[in-house]
């Protein structure tokens, strides 16, 4: 009897530790992750994913880096680390149920400050862009990723390229340069702002997962030129 209540007692723990190593995996949401590591949730907005549905957040991030917080992010949500050149980095979190990139952008002023902007469609990952968005500025380049927000005059798009990351962000800078733009900073090797009038620019480039491929990301919005309008 004794050796049959020690047993049970057995078999109880370790139902508990499989229910707990149940609730420890289960997915989580990368908005809540986000709010989890200290973000706050500082704008919302629907957008065009690919075409089809989706949201935009922004989370403001203090006493942050955007290398320290990527590597975090990546971490929670079980993603191969990002790159630790300085700079911009990006995340792409996919299931069965959404989509998500997660931007993680430096602050221009270099201080420990950062912020995210959560793009995530709100159904299964629609299929890829066949084109490039009329509002951002085309590359040579594949676009495999697009969001547009028609209420902010805001667009983002990812694609891929066979020129290395370096060499990718030169002929990237060389070709908004040729079309008006003007370079406002540069955060590291892998990330430049670009204006022209009252337009902003962000172009970032990271070494494709394992492909041989470099990711080249720009992320544009109207309505915030140099004069802080």
């Amino acid at each position: 009897m004794r050796r049959i209540c020690h047993l049970l007692l057995l078999c109880g723990w370790a139902a508990l530790a499989a229910r707990a190593e149940f609730f420890w995996r289960m997915p989580r949401r990368p908005d809540t992750v986000l709010e989890q590591l200290g973000g706050v949730r500082v704008y919302e907005t629907p957008v065009e994913i690919n075409g089809a549905a989706g949201t935009l957040t922004a989370h403001a991030f203090t006493a942050q880096t955007a290398n320290g917080l990527a590597t975090q992010i990546a971490r929670r949500l079980e993603l191969p680390s990002p790159s630790q050149t300085p700079g911009a980095a990006i995340l792409t979190h996919a299931d069965k149920t959404r989509l998500t990139k997660i931007l993680v952008l430096p602050s221009p002023s270099g201080h420990d400050q950062c912020m995210t902007l959560c793009i995530a469609s709100k159904g299964p990952p629609p299929p890829a862009p066949a084109a490039w968005p009329a509002s951002i500025p085309a590359l040579d380049a594949e676009p495999t990723f697009t969001a547009v927000c028609a209420k902010t005059h805001s667009g983002f798009v990812t694609a891929e390229t066979a020129l290395a990351p370096e060499a990718a962000l030169t002929d990237a800078a060389a070709r908004l340069t040729r079309s008006g733009w003007r370079e406002a900073f540069s955060a590291g090797a892998a990330c430049k702002l670009f204006t022209s009038n009252q337009k902003q620019c962000i172009v970032f480039v990271s070494s494709g997962d394992g492909t041989g491929r470099t990711s080249v990301s720009l992320l544009c919005r109207e309505g915030a030129g140099t004069d802080g309008r």
